[in-house]
């Protein structure tokens, strides 16, 4: 398995496309040819490839201010679940943010999606509070 940084906006539409089962409920809300090229210029993508890619993982890390890295996109394909590569995903992206000096992690969850919040529940983060009806936010501390 390796993990690899993409940057061209067309690499990030097609393996968020080549995930589609993973990302079905992002792929409904929002145009993903404009959202591909915010990601690519304002935050770090990394895909998780075997064979064909099987997790991708957005992360913004340029909050110098506050010291805070922001996950904004996470998925692992069905098929790769259960094999601990959401958390070497997941633990790769906050090595990088380490690196640039970032002291916490913040996302933003749907309060539904009982097989992420427990994901990121085992990796450390805890719910801060609610960020809409719908979502809530979760953080950590990683230095």
């Amino acid at each position: 398995m390796i993990v690899e940084r993409i940057q061209d906006p067309e690499i990030i539409e097609k393996e968020i496309l080549n995930l589609k089962d993973t990302f079905s409920d992002l792929l409904e809300h929002v145009d993903i040819v404009e959202y591909s090229k915010k990601i690519a210029e304002h935050a770090n993508v990394y895909i998780m490839k075997e064979e064909v890619t099987c997790g991708l993982e957005a992360i913004y890390v340029n909050d110098q201010e506050h010291k805070m890295a922001y996950v904004t996109l996470f998925g692992i394909a069905a098929a790769y679940r259960r094999k601990h590569l959401g958390t070497k995903l997941f633990n790769y992206c906050i090595q990088e943010a380490i690196a640039r000096g970032l002291k916490e992690l913040r996302l933003e969850v749907k309060k539904d999606n009982d097989p992420a919040l427990r994901f990121y529940l085992r990796e450390g983060l805890r719910i801060l509070g609610d960020s809409d009806e719908e979502r809530c936010y979760m953080g950590k501390t990683i230095v």
